[in-house]
């Protein structure tokens, strides 16, 4: 008898198949998305994905609800939230409720950053409004010589990663380009690794070209530019922590047309650091832009500094791919 063929019933005459049993079991859901995450620096955010049609779809920061809405026949949906985004660091996710009551979480979750000093202007102080009131209507503005220029808002940054951490992280909306990391036609935006020392490295480059990555001289891995200009690399074997010098050549017709080289430190693991809070050094980051992230004020960057001096030899020089422990608000 082959593994195929069915049997009659044990003491009947009939030769029918014996039809299979019927079981209550329902194919598993596809787990909701994020396709879109945009926000500006003022908080006011726009959030769209995928989910199974007709579910109710609810986007948490952490536990804090921020919206719901339900995805159409197509699957698709879009979220307006109705208030501003709080200034600083998000995780969002989704819980999709479906029609038959069940309710699936995403597998992967959105780390947003809103800068704290631009989401929203400040009023004057009493003191400064009432002064202005009583000015002449006919008397001419203060000379702008003696005026700072006010500072260009901050954009907010969204990178999709696993809800459990393993895995590259994908760019939903990009931070602002730093200084030594490429031009428009090759860019370096993540570097990113797990504890086991797994590189993934991401950013924009010229569609159809050819990338090839060194470190220290030696060819780190490959990877083709999609038609989008975004840009994944993930080499084959874990890197050993140290510093080491990072090259990225993007090569056009066989030949290299765009290089980017920096200095690059895998850190050791983030276990063996003190505090609760991390961040990886991205390129074109610096203490000041870090403590300006994280604590809403750039001249607090000695506090990072205090906090990983062993890893810091001049405030001035920090590399890509460094771990960096945050001080919480009351070590500060």
């Amino acid at each position: 008898m082959t593994p195929d063929s069915t049997s009659a019933t044990p003491g009947t005459a009939s030769s029918e198949a014996t039809p299979p049993a019927k079981t209550d079991e329902k194919p598993v859901a596809a787990a909701p998305s994020f396709d879109v995450v945009r926000v500006t620096p003022a908080g006011e955010a726009v959030i769209a994905g995928r989910a199974a049609p007709g579910s109710k779809v609810k986007i948490y920061d952490r536990k804090k609800l921020v919206g719901e809405t339900t995805a159409n026949s197509k699957g698709e949906w879009v979220l307006v939230p109705k208030g501003r985004l709080d200034p600083g660091d998000a995780n969002l996710s989704i819980s999709a409720e479906q029609p038959d009551g069940k309710s699936v979480a995403s597998e992967k979750v959105v780390v947003l950053m809103v800068p704290k000093e631009t989401v929203s202007s400040k009023p004057a102080p009493q003191g400064q409004a009432a002064r202005s009131s009583a000015q002449p209507k006919s008397a001419p503005p203060a000379s702008s010589a003696t005026e700072k220029p006010a500072p260009q808002p901050e954009a907010p940054v969204a990178v999709l990663v696993p809800r459990e951490g393993a895995g590259p992280a994908t760019i939903l909306q990009e931070p602002e380009p730093g200084p030594g990391v490429g031009t428009d036609s090759l860019r370096l935006q993540v570097i990113d690794y797990d504890e086991k020392g797994n590189l993934t490295l991401g950013g924009k480059g010229e569609p159809q070209a050819f990338l090839r990555a060194y470190l220290d001289n030696k060819v780190l891995g490959e990877a083709d530019v999609p038609e989008d200009g975004s840009w994944q690399l993930r080499p084959a074997g874990p890197v050993a922590p140290g510093t080491y010098t990072l090259r990225i050549d993007q090569l056009v017709g066989g030949k290299v047309a765009q290089r980017i080289e920096l200095p690059f430190t895998r850190s050791r693991p983030v276990a063996e650091l003190p505090g609760d809070t991390f961040v990886v050094v991205q390129p074109g980051n610096s203490l000041w832009r870090l403590a300006r992230r994280s604590y809403g004020e750039g001249i607090l960057y000695s506090v990072i500094y205090r906090a990983n001096r062993d890893q810091i030899r001049d405030p001035d020089l920090i590399y890509p791919g460094q771990v960096f422990s945050l001080p919480t608000s009351k070590a500060r």
